[in-house]
């Protein structure tokens, strides 16, 4: 039932997200403007669940009825997601996003000048700056008399995942077997439970007019970094066509996720050793398996359990808690729903 609401969710706000952009690309005011309004609607408008959009949507619903004002407000979550993974498929080294170019490839193919790469990825920067101040737009362009305070919670919300990613920058320069699964978890809490759940969730209650929201606050950042150790499961033992982007990407950007912490953590000195070497650009794919097989061995049944704890925790903490009776159904099932994600 959670999924059949999401999805006509899904359908209500990219039918305003597409207005928006051809709007905006209409009042542009040249063709560098128009042109990169026009590489955010694709690159926006790609298949997705539009999960953070709808979590917008049902922290209002915690407390009153739809409207299509909340469907309009819930753009900004897609803008806000795009800003964020505007700039980390930069610093990942990201070719793909759900199967198409990432932006500063879109860029790099676009136009044939000296040094394409750089050009590039300062193109998709300012791209992604684009999308964050459209964000903003959207928010304050809305009719709700809160919309200023929704603003300032969605800006916090910035902050927050910024300093998760710088946190998350830091420690891929290190040695992975000198991190723990509480530095782990504590990335996840600032870069992914900020802005899928809890964020999104407390923008839509504050725009309802709720002041209370501590319920909902608790339970998406414990629902987030559920969500966040089965996006890592997927990234790695995940189909491609679902993820679109290749399976090995983390593997060769060394990603610091719970399933590597906790294998480096268990694994013997040999296999440690084999992990440490190859995780980089040059990773063969034989050697990719070897490091999936290692995983499988110590960290993926521990890392599916950590998950499963977290989404059951979630559930516990939204059953009692005091808002209606369908939204409180829509934020149970959607645990569920993370919960049996495609590994």
């Amino acid at each position: 039932m959670s999924l059949e609401k999401l999805k006509e969710i899904k359908i209500k706000v990219e039918e305003e997200l597409n207005k928006y952009f051809d709007s905006k690309i209409q009042e542009a005011e040249d063709e560098n403007s128009k042109e990169v309004l026009e590489f955010l609607k694709d690159y926006t408008l790609r298949a997705g669940k539009r999960i953070r959009a709808g979590m917008l949507v049902y922290g209002y619903l915690c407390f009153k009825e739809l409207d299509n004002e909340i469907i309009k407000a819930s753009m900004a979550m897609e803008l806000m997601q795009s800003y964020f993974l505007i700039h980390d498929d930069i610093m990942d080294k990201d070719v793909l996003r759900r199967g198409k170019d990432s932006m500063h490839i879109m860029y790099e193919k676009k136009y044939d000048v000296i040094d394409k790469e750089h050009f590039g990825v300062s193109m998709a920067i300012c791209a992604g700056d684009v999308a964050c101040t459209l964000a903003n737009e959207i928010l304050l362009k809305t009719d709700f008399e809160n919309k200023a305070k929704g603003t300032e919670i969605m800006n916090k919300v910035f902050e927050t995942c910024i300093y998760g990613q710088l946190k998350d920058v830091v420690f891929e320069k290190k040695n992975p077997s000198e991190l723990n699964e509480e530095d782990v978890l504590r990335v996840y809490r600032l870069k992914t439970a900020s802005y899928t759940v809890e964020g999104p969730l407390h923008i839509g209650a504050v725009l309802a007019g709720a002041e209370d929201v501590k319920t909902l606050l608790d339970y998406g950042v414990v629902l987030g970094k559920g969500f966040q150790i089965n996006d890592d499961i997927n990234g790695i033992f995940g189909d491609e066509e679902k993820t679109g982007k290749p399976s090995d990407s983390d593997l060769k950007e060394g990603k610091r996720t719970l399933l590597l912490i906790k294998t480096l953590k268990d694994c013997n000195d040999e296999e440690r050793e084999f992990i440490l070497k190859n995780l980089n650009d040059d990773l063969k794919e034989e050697d990719a398996e070897k490091i999936r097989e290692i995983i499988k061995k110590y960290a993926l049944e521990y890392c599916r359990g950590k998950s499963d704890e977290f989404i059951e925790e979630s559930k516990t903490i939204i059953k009692d808690a005091e808002i209606r009776e369908d939204a409180k159904e829509f934020l149970l099932e959607i645990a569920e729903y993370v919960a049996k994600r495609d590994h």
